[in-house]
């Protein structure tokens, strides 16, 4: 605990928390599968001008979708499939991540990975009505390699875009063969798919699902090797399905099969975690218990769901409410340290406790800033704590932070609110793909972070008062050096000192 010795005062903000208000923060939170298993869900019930603004905690839509759709012809790219949703939806300040699939199950989508690669001689098999290219095969992965990098440079470092995770193998991108031919590929193939997401986005942040390890099965060390290559590529984890029946009557009421595979990922980045199909689901969300114990268990930042957003909303508003706070950070001042006395011109410590309540650290970097406001003028002065790091704020736990400030000399002296605010900075390091507009910047210090305190303390830059404190003239007290005395040693003669 900061030491209140030193002429400061420890002030509780236990009282003013508030732990029931959604709070919309960039970065975590829920997001709608809109493409999904094709292109006819999920959005296919949601009005076209209906970006889910009501929605607690929901951050960005998710595009999942066959290769054949993005590149129905070798060198031929149909961006507008995902160009025209991102751009609607990022002028509501809703972002995306995505997906692409070779492989599908349903006989209307035969040739999710294009016709054209078999053609060329990708060698692959039909089984049940669908085509299973040979992930390994020369052929598929220079062509799916071809479209990665092209896809990376589109769209790699783009503001709105949050992840995309490896989706290049397996039944419906989940990196597993489990509903087909049951088949296991080389560890060394497994690896070029993972090199094929990075090598292309090497700024956006890409997920591994969690499948490609957990369901290989092969029992001889891969698993581990797997795993670990994932982790020094930098990745973070995606998890397929939550309440899922087959997985809760197995694994337990988290159903989550190995959790200690998520842990070296969620070090790298988020955890994505995607609820099983709505309908045969819902009897297995336990009033969201389910849900909550995967959120903590594997340090869940967002949460998707299989299902139309306005039924999932209607039928779990609490659920909706409660678990969209707990996913990724959720930050709690628990006290301020305050000095004693303040002047104009001199430099003071302050502190703060914070307690992150949510299941994940952040990702992205925060700017703390101190924002004094004089009662009498409302002139304000801004300090920045650049001590502050909200990426070391772990899970459940609580850090102590010290601050450095000093008001100029010409403040006035009085009565002065001090609040504390935290906020992303606007990203200036980012090319817009093609035919995309510039959103407006949010007005200084950025854009604000919601925290867990009562939303009456928020003023209008987004800082929570937490404080008064007075402040006095400046005084010019004249530097006199540093004093240099004898060292003293056991046995020393102090009467030969001077003075």
């Amino acid at each position: 605990m900061i030491n209140t010795k030193q002429g400061m005062i420890r002030k509780p903000l236990w009282g003013l928390w508030d732990n029931k208000t959604p709070l919309a923060n960039p970065h975590k939170g829920w997001y709608l599968h809109y493409y999904d298993n094709g292109l006819g869900c999920y959005q296919d019930k949601l009005d076209r001008d209906d970006y889910l603004l009501d929605f607690p905690c929901f951050n960005h839509v998710y595009l999942r979708c066959g290769w054949c759709y993005l590149e129905p012809e070798e060198g031929k790219y149909n961006w507008e499939l995902f160009d025209e949703v991102i751009r609607r939806w990022w002028k509501k300040d809703r972002r995306c991540s995505f997906r692409v699939c070779t492989k599908e199950t349903g006989v209307d989508q035969a040739f999710a990975t294009p016709t054209w690669v078999k053609d060329a001689g990708c060698r692959g098999e039909m089984i049940n009505g669908t085509w299973e290219p040979d992930y390994g095969d020369p052929i598929f992965l220079e062509k799916f390699n071809n479209f990665m990098q092209a896809l990376g440079a589109r769209y790699d470092g783009a503001p709105f875009l949050e992840f995309v995770d490896v989706g290049s193998f397996g039944e419906w991108g989940e990196c597993h063969t489990e509903s087909t031919s049951n088949r296991t590929w080389p560890i060394e193939v497994m690896k070029e798919h993972i090199d094929m997401h990075t090598r292309a986005f090497r700024k956006t942040q890409v997920l591994l699902n969690y499948d490609m390890v957990a369901l290989r099965r092969m029992y001889d060390g891969s698993e581990e090797e797997l795993l670990d290559y994932a982790v020094k590529a930098g990745l973070g984890v995606r998890a397929d399905s939550g309440c899922v029946s087959f997985y809760q009557e197995r694994y337990g009421l988290s159903s989550m099969q190995i959790p200690g595979y998520f842990q070296p990922l969620t070090a790298n980045g988020p955890c994505d975690l995607e609820l099983g199909h709505y309908e045969p689901c819902q009897p297995y969300f336990n009033e969201g218990y389910t849900m909550l114990a995967a959120c903590y268990e594997i340090n869940v930042t967002f949460g998707g769901f299989h299902g139309y957003a306005r039924d999932f909303l209607r039928d779990w508003p609490h659920f909706a409410n409660e678990i969209g706070n707990v996913m990724g950070y959720w930050y709690f001042p628990q006290a301020v340290y305050v000095p004693e006395s303040m002047r104009a011109g001199e430099r003071v410590a302050f502190g703060m406790t914070w307690e992150n309540r949510g299941t994940s650290t952040a990702y992205y970097k925060f700017n703390t800033w101190l924002k004094f406001t004089h009662t009498a003028s409302g002139k304000v002065f801004w300090q920045a704590c650049d001590q502050s790091d909200n990426t070391v704020w772990a899970p459940k736990g609580y850090t102590e932070e010290l601050y450095s400030a000093r008001l100029p000399k010409d403040a006035p002296a009085g009565e002065y609110t001090v609040a504390i605010g935290l906020f992303e900075p606007n990203n200036t390091d980012y090319k817009l793909p093609e035919g995309y507009e510039n959103c407006a910047d949010y007005p200084f210090p950025g854009r604000p972070i919601m925290i867990g305190l009562n939303q009456d303390l928020r003023d209008e830059h987004g800082c929570y008062r937490v404080s008064d404190i007075t402040v006095g003239v400046y005084q010019d007290i004249p530097y006199e050096g540093v004093s240099v005395r004898p060292l003293l040693w056991p046995g020393f003669d102090k009467s030969e000192l001077p003075g």
